[in-house]
């Protein structure tokens, strides 16, 4: 049985301080990464910082999923829209 880790992150929105925010998560993921290696990450909700965060890592194969709660917030805002796009571009 895997372990769940329980990432103590703040969540951030603010635009000017969301970057931190994904730099936290990928820290974090990476650390997890190295001692799980799996052979593929499963990235959703691609309009968050997880599936940003998720998006960074190389050498091991992504695929996204998008819901539609995804293209709903994608259409109402610009910063959502360029992480969406960003996360597809880096996926499998």
């Amino acid at each position: 049985m895997k372990n769940i880790e329980i990432l103590n992150i703040k969540k951030e929105i603010d635009e000017s301080l969301y970057d931190n925010y994904v730099d936290k998560l990928y820290e974090k993921v990476c650390d997890i990464i190295k001692n799980e290696q799996p052979d593929c990450i499963h990235i959703q909700q691609l309009c968050f910082g997880m599936a940003k965060a998720f998006s960074k890592i190389k050498n091991i194969s992504k695929i996204a999923i998008c819901h539609g709660s995804d293209v709903l917030i994608a259409q109402k805002s610009l910063m959502q829209r360029t992480i969406i796009r960003e996360v597809c571009d880096a996926s499998d």
